[in-house]
């Protein structure tokens, strides 16, 4: 796994929680995004929300440091370069949690009853 198909896994996440809601059935939908969320877990709590708001959420890197700025107050306000970075090191934490994988991400969650 790249670092680029964990990229677009989070770009698609928001699309395949869509269509798990529209249809319970659609296992793919429903395990595709069970991994990004397992996959929001390694990271710190600051490279989640780096993530949810660049990723998921489609915010350019300017809203998102609006966005954290918000929570965290201005003058602990992060730079565009540095937002970049955190994102990047996430990332980069992510393929190494897949290449470490001994089921090579092919673990299936079970579909909820």
């Amino acid at each position: 796994m790249t670092e680029q198909d964990v990229r677009k896994a989070f770009l698609g996440y928001r699309w395949e929680r869509a269509q798990y809601a529209q249809d319970p059935q659609n296992s793919g939908a429903y395990s595709n995004s069970k991994k990004v969320e397992t996959w929001l877990l390694l990271l710190t709590r600051e490279e989640r929300m780096i993530i949810r708001f660049h990723l998921i959420d489609g915010l350019d890197w300017r809203r998102t440091a609006v966005e954290l700025d918000k929570i965290w107050g201005y003058e602990n306000g992060r730079s565009e370069r540095s937002l970049k970075r955190k994102q990047s090191k996430a990332i980069r934490k992510i393929v190494r949690f897949m290449e470490e994988d001994p089921y090579n991400g092919s673990i299936n969650f079970p579909m909820p009853k």
